[in-house]
């Protein structure tokens, strides 16, 4: 297990991604409602077929944050945004 900030592992991405890991559980889930954003492209990157998104404000402004969300635990359910 490995709990670790999401600037951390940014940091750290490119070493944390190399390796598959069995789940990955996203506290703070809304930081990843931008599917261009560093953080979401580093994440996306991991080995893994259980992803979890854990938030309280998973719509903040528009459809477009919530497909990122769901495209992020279950990549191409939705096809494209």
């Amino acid at each position: 297990m490995l709990v670790i900030s999401y600037e951390t592992f940014r940091l750290y991405a490119d070493i944390l991604c190399k390796k598959e890991v069995g789940m990955v559980i996203c506290d703070e889930g809304h930081r990843l409602k931008n599917s261009q954003s560093q953080t979401y492209e580093a994440l996306h990157a991991l080995k893994t077929k259980k992803r979890i998104i854990v938030s309280g404000t998973p719509i903040q402004n528009d459809l477009t944050e919530y497909f990122s969300l769901l495209d992020f635990v279950n990549p191409g359910i939705l096809g494209t945004s």
